[in-house]
């Protein structure tokens, strides 16, 4: 199964096509949108999304938000006593959405689809990439946000046609 991911630097959301039809997949708390946010409890096991945000408030040396921005730089994100790359704590986001995307379709998930910001040079999206096969996809495309964005307007309309 193939999933498309917008891994935006707040929030994350994953879709699939059910009939042709793109359909946000809930995440386990049942929202469509994940906050980009990773931390590690005390006794240093990642969190991720909403229990992540909630502990940025009361912990934030603890969890860490907006790791995006260093997406393909060379330097180490400290979570705690912990430290990873941008590509692990992008992977851990990652594999938390792949993991509820296999609970709600009911099987694995192994391709993804996911947007990266157009101004992404081949550094920031191969940091990206290797993000998504961390997090176990074993195959993955990219895709520039904006044509994401203007995807929905070209195949809707009396005159659908192919465009990629």
């Amino acid at each position: 199964m193939k999933i498309g991911i917008d891994l935006g630097t707040t929030n994350t959301a994953a879709a699939f096509l059910d009939n042709g039809e793109p359909r946000l997949i809930p995440n386990s708390r049942g929202h469509v949108t994940t906050p980009s946010v990773v931390g590690a409890d005390s006794k240093n096991r990642r969190i991720v999304g909403e229990s992540a945000r909630n502990q940025l408030r009361s912990v934030p040396e603890r969890t860490v938000g907006g790791f995006k921005r260093f997406m393909g730089k060379r330097t180490t994100i400290s979570v705690g006593d912990l430290s990873f790359s941008p590509e692990e704590i992008s992977a851990f986001l990652l594999e938390d959405v792949r993991r509820y995307a296999e609970a709600y379709l009911g099987e694995s998930v192994t391709e993804g689809v996911v947007t990266v910001p157009a101004h992404f040079d081949d550094r920031r999206r191969a940091a990206t990439m290797e993000a998504a096969l961390l997090a176990g996809f074993r195959h993955v495309s990219l895709l520039n946000e904006p044509t994401a964005a203007a995807l929905p307007y070209a195949v809707h309309g009396p005159d659908q046609h192919r465009i990629v």
